[in-house]
């Protein structure tokens, strides 16, 4: 099945039931319930961030609390791309490109103590059997490596910390975190 032939209303049912379990890891569970949807991981976050945001704007709407209906809408809208300037500005060169690219890698090495924790602590939390799924290693290690963060220096920040692990967690680029996870998890 494709990501385009699972129907809207399918997918916002299922982020109302995910979201009536516990909004903290409601487009986790998407991503879990729909693996079609999660093949492009940063299309799959930002649809996941939509629904949820609307949703939450129809239930504002229902409070008569417009601007928060509105604001979700603008999150929404933001999370899809629809916003102002999401074209490619032409005068944009290659040179600030790379430039951008080389301060994000200078900026990312400040992580790399905790990205290494990570790798530690999925053989460490290994549970009998072997992990799951990527969401149960996130919600294990989460709280602890975000305390170890803080503590080493590091710059990642709370509300997107479980974002950031998803990310690490799913690329095959991470060798140690790969080889932590083992053959059944490994990407």
């Amino acid at each position: 099945m494709e990501m385009a032939d699972i129907p809207l209303s399918t997918y916002r049912g299922a982020a109302l039931e995910a979201l009536a379990r516990d909004s903290a890891y409601a487009d986790d569970e998407l991503e879990e319930r729909f693996p079609e949807v999660a093949k492009e991981s940063l299309r799959r976050t930002y649809l996941a961030r939509a629904c949820i945001q609307l949703i939450g704007a129809e239930e504002a709407m229902s409070f008569g609390a417009t601007d928060s209906a509105w604001y979700r809408c603008y999150v929404a809208n933001h999370d899809m791309g629809l916003y102002e300037g999401s074209y490619r500005d032409p005068s944009f060169d290659s040179s600030r490109v790379d430039d951008a690219r080389k301060g994000g890698e200078n900026r990312g090495r400040t992580n790399d103590p905790t990205r290494d924790k990570l790798a530690e602590m999925i053989e460490e939390l290994r549970p009998e059997g072997d992990w799951v799924s990527v969401l149960q290693i996130i919600k294990a290690v989460e709280k602890p490596l975000y305390k170890f963060n803080r503590a080493s220096g590091g710059i990642l920040v709370e509300d997107s910390f479980r974002q950031t692990l998803n990310r690490w967690l799913t690329d095959h680029r991470n060798t140690k975190i790969q080889a932590a996870l083992g053959p059944s998890l490994r990407q």
